[in-house]
Formats: structure tokens, C-alpha cells, sequence
């Protein structure tokens, strides 16, 4: 039993650097690993801001043709309506 104390406790005391280096490794996977969630997750977020801001566009060009339609409707109504008032005034 004290051989194997003596040679884990050798491998640790020689190899201590590589050690240190694979925690080091786990700890930075694991940071590098929360800053991809982490952009993900924004990206998602600006994904579905971009999202509801192209919905509104849509329906904000769809409302201005239909404001174009009803003034073009109005326009030609009005000059209809200066017609009809000019031949009915020139038969009285």
C-alpha cells in the first residue's frame, strides 16, 4: 500500500504541470462553452426583435397601399363630382 502512495504521489510530484495544464483546459472549454450560450442566446433574441420589426414593416406597406387606393378612389371621385357639378350648372 505505501508503494502505491509513493508512486501516485510520484506521478503527481513529475507530472504536475501537465496536471495543472488539463484543468486549466477544462476551465477555459468551460468559459469558451458559457460565451457560445451566451451568443447564441443574443442572437436568438435579435433574431426575434428583427422578426417582429419585419412584421411590422409589412403591415405598415400594406396600410399605406391601402391609404394610396382610398385617396386615388377620392381623388378620381372628386373630379367626377367637379364634372357632374359643371355639366349641371351649364344646363340650368
Amino acid at each position: 500500500m505505501d508503494s502505491e502512495r509513493t508512486g501516485t504521489a510520484k506521478f503527481f510530484r513529475e507530472n504536475w504541470p501537465m496536471l495543472i495544464t488539463i484543468i486549466g483546459a477544462i476551465f477555459t472549454l468551460g468559459s469558451i462553452w458559457a460565451n457560445f450560450n451566451y451568443q447564441q442566446t443574443y442572437i436568438e433574441s435579435i433574431d426575434t426583435r428583427l422578426t417582429k420589426k419585419i412584421k411590422v414593416i409589412y403591415e405598415n406597406k400594406r396600410d399605406i397601399g391601402k391609404l394610396k387606393e382610398h385617396h386615388e378612389y377620392e381623388k378620381g371621385y372628386n373630379i367626377g363630382y367637379e364634372k357632374a357639378r359643371k355639366e349641371f350648372e351649364n344646363k340650368k
